[in-house]
C-alpha cells in the first residue's frame, strides 16, 4: 500500500474521533451546566476546546460554567479570554463586552479580596475594575439602551475603585 494512502487513512480516522470527543464533551458539558454541575461542566468543555480551541459554541459554553457565585480566579481568568475571543470574532460583541465587564469586576473582586500573594494586588484589582468599566463603555456604544441596565454594576466598579485607592 502507498505510505500517502495510509497517511490519509490515518488522517481521517484521527480527525472523526477527534469530532466524536468533542461532540461528546460539548454534551457533556451542556447536560452538566443544566443539572447545575458548573466545576465539572467547565472541564468537559475545556476538553472539547483542546480538540477545536475555535469553536465558538465552545467558549460560549465554558462562559456560561465560568461566571458563576464563587467561581474560582482561573475559571473567571478563562471566562476573559473566551470573552475577548468572542468579540474579536464579532460575536454578539454588546452582550460579550458586558460579560466581559461583568468576568472583569468579578476576576477585580477576587484579587482585591482573596489573592493576597503579591504585593501589588491592589494595583492589580484596581487594573481589572478600570477593565471592567472600558468593557461596560464598549457595550453601551454599541447598545445605547444597555446603558440603563449596567449603570449600578458601573456605579459600583467605580466605589470598588474609590475604595482601593483611599
Amino acid at each position: 500500500m502507498n505510505t500517502k494512502y495510509i497517511l490519509v487513512i490515518l488522517l481521517f480516522i484521527t480527525s472523526f474521533t477527534n469530532a466524536q470527543d468533542y461532540n461528546s464533551y460539548i454534551t457533556k458539558a451542556k447536560q452538566e451546566i443544566e443539572s447545575g454541575n458548573l466545576r465539572k461542566a467547565y472541564g468537559s468543555v475545556t476538553k472539547a476546546i483542546e480538540i477545536d480551541s475555535t469553536s465558538i459554541d465552545a467558549r460560549e459554553t465554558r462562559i456560561k460554567a465560568s461566571l458563576t457565585t464563587s467561581a474560582p480566579k482561573e475559571h473567571l481568568e478563562t471566562a476573559i479570554i473566551d470573552l475577548n475571543y468572542l468579540i474579536s470574532h464579532d460575536v454578539d460583541q454588546a452582550i460579550n463586552y458586558s460579560m466581559l465587564g461583568v468576568a472583569e469586576s468579578e476576576l477585580a473582586y477576587y484579587i482585591y479580596r482573596y489573592d493576597r500573594t503579591k504585593s501589588n494586588h491592589y494595583d492589580i484589582a484596581v487594573l481589572h475594575y478600570e477593565n471592567a468599566l472600558k468593557a461596560f463603555d464598549k457595550a453601551i456604544s454599541i447598545i445605547p439602551e444597555f446603558a440603563e441596565g449596567l449603570a449600578d454594576r458601573i456605579k459600583n466598579v467605580k466605589e470598588k475603585i474609590a475604595d482601593i485607592k483611599s
